[in-house]
């Protein structure tokens, strides 16, 4: 099982023998839907589903599918409580992946709220690790374990992956020049912002922008 956090640039490829199912849905449908699986941190959480789980989750999306093609407008409340016991699947056993009791997940989900909502109000201005641990009052030890957790990354990395993701969103749909780009998240030097991007990415903004901007 994929789970894609909203704004994350991906691409489904068709192959020979694969087959599966999307659901998407839009923020406003179904709001604050899962800070465990849908964060700016990661690419996609994937989570293994169980064998025993199969046959539910067929039908469960047999379900979705249904109400989804329903146009009566009141089948959207049925639709969310039905996108919302998925979700609750998934993180149940996510939960089992990581072996974690629910008292402690919930504190660490509470820290992890935290974190990741003062990162999107101070992305663009604070970039270093020791700032969010300063205004979270917790040691840079203990709030890596958090994002180490849930993103599998550091405190550090986690930072840099939400930075780069605003960067390849200004590059592929504003017509923002790579020096105002990196000027509007923080950078003070516009050659310092293309080496950063070129170490995470393997190429320059520019490069990224002609290979990857749709037509």
């Amino acid at each position: 099982m994929l789970v894609i956090p909203l704004g994350r640039i991906h691409r489904f490829a068709p192959a020979p023998r694969l087959s599966g199912c999307v659901v998407r849905f839009r923020e406003a449908f179904l709001p604050h839907a899962s800070s465990i699986l849908f964060n700016h941190f990661v690419g996609y959480s994937s989570v293994p589903v169980p064998p025993e789980a199969a046959a539910d989750l067929d039908a469960l999306f047999g379900l979705i599918r249904r109400e989804a093609q329903n146009g009566d407008r009141s089948s959207r409340s049925p639709l969310r409580h039905l996108l919302r016991a998925l979700i609750a699947k998934i993180e149940g056993w996510w939960l089992r992946l990581v072996e974690m009791q629910p008292q402690a997940l919930t504190d660490s989900q509470r820290r992890w709220e935290r974190f990741t909502r003062l990162v999107e109000e101070k992305f663009q201005i604070e970039h270093s690790a020791g700032y969010y641990a300063g205004e979270l009052g917790a040691s840079l030890r203990g709030l890596n374990a958090i994002t180490r957790l849930f993103a599998g990354v550091t405190v550090a990395e986690a930072i840099d992956r939400r930075l780069m993701l605003e960067a390849k969103r200004q590059l592929l749909f504003s017509a923002h020049s790579v020096g105002e780009i990196s000027f509007a998240l923080g950078f003070a030097e516009h050659s310092y912002f293309t080496r950063v991007f070129r170490k995470r990415l393997g190429m320059t903004p520019m490069q990224f922008r002609a290979s990857n901007r749709p037509a």
